[in-house]
């Protein structure tokens, strides 16, 4: 009987570092995924600040205009596959504390 509870003591101590380094690794995807949120939302401003000079003067042309919507449809790409790995993270923490049932 000792043996089967220090079995489950080593298994629960092992589940909880296991936790706690998924813990830090959603931690750092979170602050990634914060930090590509407020590129995109700086590149939608000077998207939009660059489609008000396109619409209405001749400095930018339609090369320039479509190369840039391009940047910005890859920033905002990368933004979706941060959140991705985010939620990727809070998943695999939610089974190892809930378990796969959930």
């Amino acid at each position: 009987m000792a043996q089967i509870e220090q079995e489950n003591r080593k298994i629960a101590e092992t589940l909880r570092e296991q936790v706690a380094l998924e813990l830090l690794e959603f931690d750092a995807t979170r602050r990634e995924f914060q930090i590509s949120q407020e590129i995109a939302r700086r590149a939608t401003v000077q998207h939009r600040l660059l489609e008000i000079d396109y619409r209405f003067s001749d400095q930018i042309d339609s090369v320039t205009y479509l190369g840039r919507l391009s940047q910005l449809d890859q920033t905002k790409a990368s933004t979706y596959r941060a959140w991705a790995r985010l939620r990727t993270r809070l998943a695999r923490i939610q089974m190892m504390v809930l378990g796969s049932d959930t």
